[in-house]
């Protein structure tokens, strides 16, 4: 297998991320793929794109990918790579996915969840682009769609509204309106 094919598989198995212990602190690095022991997590970083007519960016995930292929998700994001902070690895993710240069800050942070062995850091922005604008990178994306909030569950589990309304409620409210 050539270098250009493995770069487009959907789960790169080579790379390598950065091992924290539960207080975020780096303690190593470890393989994708590799099995995680008691007390060792990674960061995962992932964005909800929203429009300004209220409306998410749903994308569905590759059929080529291990975990969840096929499903829609208003996830862009992924693994932080080793040696990337929060910000870097969601600003190079929603550049790899869907070819969107956003400047992320920290006001576009929402929230971190956390669960064995991931901490989960969640953005939310909004952008005037029409779904055109957008170039999905096929290795991790069948297709995308803009979606009404009322619709979402539709595509996702019921569970995420409330994310999703705390999210829109940033977005469209306070400084980022």
């Amino acid at each position: 297998m050539t270098k250009n094919e493995l770069d487009q598989r959907a789960d790169k198995l080579g790379e390598h991320w950065d091992l924290l212990n539960k207080r975020r602190e780096i303690i190593g690095q470890k393989r994708r793929g590799q099995a995680f022991s008691a007390g060792e997590w990674h960061l995962v970083v992932n964005a909800t794109i929203f429009n300004f007519e209220h409306e998410v960016l749903l994308q569905q995930r590759s059929f080529n990918k291990i975990g969840r292929p096929g499903e829609w998700d208003l996830e862009t994001g992924g693994s932080a790579l080793a040696g990337e902070t929060s910000l870097t690895a969601i600003r190079r993710e929603v550049k790899e996915e869907i070819n969107l240069n956003y400047a992320f800050k920290t006001e576009n942070f929402v929230e971190s969840f956390r669960h064995w062995p991931v901490f989960d850091d969640w953005y939310a922005i909004k952008v005037d682009l029409p779904l055109s604008a957008f170039q999905i990178q096929k290795s991790e994306i069948e297709q995308i769609r803009f979606v009404p909030i009322t619709e979402l569950t539709q595509f996702i589990a019921a569970d995420n509204l409330p994310y999703i309304k705390k999210a829109e409620s940033i977005i469209f409210g306070g400084n980022n309106a």
